[in-house]
């Protein structure tokens, strides 16, 4: 398997499913929640809350292709990247910081991915700093700014009342395809959660502008890839 693929798709099924954030509804709500407003109110004021944004958690699974996609990130407006990703539970840890990415293998992805034992032993549980290239290669193209781009699309989704999610007063959207988004009700309209159809999984969007990014690890803790070579 092409870790690239294994990798990035967590991410692109968490961009896909953001799109929920400017869904269509009809007007309503409770005392506690707000009004819905107008499409075009919503899709404005999402993407004024979006635009403003300085940081963000995004985690979650989803199931495709017999496959368990997970991801757990802290995302930063400049490019910062903080977490882990994994297919079937087996995880690698990316960190983006500084203008650098770094990423740390785990023994139980260097397993899935049949990385021979005698690279394990060096690189395994420690980071290793790609080229631009190969970061690409390995876990694709996540950023917020790629994230953002995809809430602000003009899918249509129906209003389906409220909720409260995680403490939070939320309006229900639901999509044609079975998805469901939770986009907050008070405040600044974030998404809070999107549920794929059919059981597929869900991501869950956390710690706006409160997440944060660690600095680069210490240099005992960073392997020269070149140590593999011969």
């Amino acid at each position: 398997m092409n870790i690239a693929r294994a990798a990035a798709l967590p991410a692109a099924i968490a961009i896909s499913l953001a799109a929920a954030a400017c869904g269509s509804g009809t007007p309503g709500g409770t005392a506690a929640t707000p009004s819905l407003p107008s499409h075009a109110v919503l899709v404005s004021k999402v993407k004024a809350a979006l635009r403003d944004a300085k940081s963000v958690h995004v985690s979650g699974t989803v199931r495709q292709g017999g496959r368990l996609l997970g991801l757990d990130l802290s995302l930063t407006r400049d490019g910062g990247i903080s977490g882990q990703i994994s297919v079937n539970g087996a995880g690698l840890n990316v960190l983006s910081t500084g203008g650098s990415t770094y990423i740390k293998v785990t023994k139980t992805f260097a397993k899935y991915q049949n990385i021979p034992a005698s690279a394990c032993v060096l690189i395994c549980g420690k980071w290793f700093k790609p080229t631009p290239a190969e970061s690409q290669q390995m876990i694709g193209d996540i950023s917020m700014t790629k994230l953002f781009a995809q809430m602000t699309s003009s899918t249509k989704f129906q209003y389906g009342g409220t909720a409260t999610v995680d403490g939070q007063p939320a309006w229900v959207l639901h999509s044609s395809d079975g998805s469901t988004a939770y986009v907050a009700a008070q405040g600044n309209p974030y998404p809070l959660k999107i549920v794929g159809p059919h059981n597929s999984g869900q991501v869950s969007f956390t710690q706006w502008n409160a997440a944060t990014i660690p600095g680069p690890p210490p240099a005992s803790q960073v392997v020269d890839l070149s140590q593999l070579q011969g």
